[in-house]
């Protein structure tokens, strides 16, 4: 990624070589700076640097991610109505998720209990809108951390260039905000966050605490994009010695560079990015599309939540009507076909009278998707992967992103007819190899346990074997596996 980043910064970012210190050199530096929150002194000696060097080359870098705004900040796609997505097919023209997150900075004695949060710790409240997929749309960093999160998102839609939200479309949004038109709020007072809808807790009962559910669980993709920003890059995580200004700054080239990760990850970055030039009316009105101009409530809109929530409820309800109803059906083996094994007045009764099961003994219908390679299909996968580090496609940290595509392709050419894909299978083989193998040398190294080379199994005794197992049970079916 960084020589990539290096590219796109140069080509469309405006980044130039310096006299003494290459671009590659500059992104490291900013990089290094980000992701571990170094200090410019340490960067000095690790790059024998001057300090004002240093500073010099990081604002550079700074400026030129920040010119990239309009590339790197994606444009939502609504949820189409054939989704199939499990998180947010019920929600039909949804755009997204936002919030806001905290981070931590540092501001002058007089500034301080304007950034102060109800939680006494002087930090930013910064307003970060994602797609369905985790990448940014929209983020308004600089806010003080007192400022409520309503306030801020009736400053970003009202100011120019803000948040757009096409009318007819709209972002799912927690209890902080109000339930307005184009941002989709859950019922206050019912149950709604994820640690409230475990296994051993009751199951819906009523339309609204059934909404709150599937609202929470389709939500839940701007706290993972906020989880993954911060475990990514740490200077995110205490604050730093820089101007507010720069600080706030840096935080929305954190989000850049999230987008930018992400497109890495999915998708060859260059074929989208390096292909088309970066359009000044990015963030300008399209023709013929109109957005929401108001932030306020709306009784219509309210309602339409109440329709949405009782049509997902009823879905779920025919559910549960299938899982009463099945118990009263045989197959029958000559045409396999369910036929009743009752009259109609008892199969009604027991439709009306039945209780509903609870959560706790409700169990939904799940498709197995796990899948059983065979001996061929794993010799391909282990000779492409001994391809692939021949080819230097491995470092220290692992192998390159991209790699599983590779393997897949691979499998594909050996068997065309093959099922068999990068996620979920590819990457739950290679973890399963990963685990067998730690198990394996864990075991080996093992007082009293050797490697038979002529069988390829471990050998033991029954007493050290029970050892074993009981340190790592996951060994107790591996004794006499080759």
């Amino acid at each position: 990624m960084h020589l990539e980043d290096c590219t796109i910064l140069r080509n469309h970012g405006g980044l130039v070589d310096g006299k003494h210190v290459s671009i590659e050199e500059q992104v490291s530096m900013f990089l290094g700076i980000l992701a571990h929150h170094k200090k410019n002194r340490v960067v000095r000696y690790t790059y024998n640097r001057s300090d004002q060097t240093v500073s010099h080359y990081v604002h550079l870098v700074l400026t030129a991610i920040l010119q990239l705004h309009s590339i790197l900040l994606v444009r939502p796609e609504p949820v189409p109505d054939d989704s199939t997505n499990h998180h947010w097919k019920w929600f039909k023209g949804c755009l997204g998720a936002l919030d806001g997150t905290f981070v931590n900075v540092r501001v002058p004695t007089i500034d301080r209990d304007r950034y102060r949060t109800r939680k006494g710790q002087i930090s930013t409240n910064v307003l970060a809108v994602c797609d369905t997929n985790m990448k940014f749309v929209y983020v308004l960093p600089g806010w003080e951390g007192s400022a409520s999160d309503a306030r801020i998102l009736r400053d970003s839609v009202n100011r120019p260039h803000g948040l757009n939200v096409p009318v007819g479309s709209y972002y799912l949004c927690d209890n902080g905000y109000a339930n307005n038109e184009g941002f989709m709020a859950p019922y206050r007072g019912i149950r709604y966050h994820l640690k409230e809808w475990g296994p051993a807790v009751a199951q819906s009962a009523n339309p609204q605490e059934h909404f709150n559910m599937r609202h929470i669980k389709a939500r839940n993709v701007i706290e993972r994009a906020f989880g993954i920003m911060k475990m990514c890059w740490g200077i995110l995580r205490s604050a730093s010695l820089y101007p507010i200004q720069t600080q706030t700054r840096l935080i929305m080239t954190c989000f850049l560079l999230h987008n930018f990760i992400r497109l890495e990850m999915e998708v060859d970055p260059m074929e989208i990015l390096y292909d088309a030039t970066p359009s000044p009316q990015h963030e300008e009105h399209e023709d013929g599309v109109d957005y929401i101009g108001t932030f306020e409530a709306t009784n219509e809109w309210t309602a339409n939540r109440g329709l949405l929530a009782q049509e997902l409820y009823d879905i779920w309800n025919q559910g549960n009507y299938l899982c009463i109803c099945l118990p009263l059906f045989s197959i029958c083996h000559s045409c396999q076909l369910l036929t009743p094994t009752c009259n109609a007045e008892d199969l009604r009764m027991a439709a009306n009278d039945r209780p509903l099961p609870s959560r706790g003994s409700f169990k939904k219908p799940t498709t197995n998707t796990r899948r059983i390679w065979t001996t061929r299909e794993e010799k391909v996968l282990i000779d492409v992967l001994k391809e692939l580090v021949n080819k230097g496609y491995k470092s220290d940290n692992g192998f390159r992103t991209g790699y599983l595509i590779k393997c897949e392709e691979a499998l594909k050419a050996d068997f065309p007819k093959t099922d068999l894909q990068a996620s979920p299978h590819i990457t739950s083989k290679l973890t399963a190899w990963k685990k067998n193998y730690s198990s394996l040398v864990t075991a080996h190294t093992t007082t009293g346990v050797g490697f038979n080379t002529t069988t390829s199994q471990l050998e033991c005794t029954d007493d050290q074997w029970e050892s074993v197992v009981k340190t790592n049970p996951f060994m107790r079916g591996m004794r006499y596996k080759e």
